[in-house]
């Protein structure tokens, strides 16, 4: 119990030390060993729409259900 706990811990220091940058080079180096080749990266940002609860009542009558 005590070796599994030590190593979860190593785990955790070792994915914390880690930064972003060296996880895309160490994945770009990756592809490029099995022939594939990173053109461009995408960043994607979330956004949260307010949506009016008046409309969501009009899709509900309807019979459209947009969160399941």
């Amino acid at each position: 119990m005590k070796m599994r706990m030590f190593l979860i811990l190593v785990g955790i220091l070792f994915v914390s030390t880690c930064s972003q940058e060296n996880l895309n080079e160490q994945h770009e180096v990756y592809l490029s060993n099995k022939g594939w080749e990173i053109r461009e990266s995408i960043e994607v940002e979330a956004y949260i729409l307010d949506i009016p609860d008046e409309m969501l009542s009009n899709y509900e009558a309807s019979g459209i259900n947009i969160f399941e």
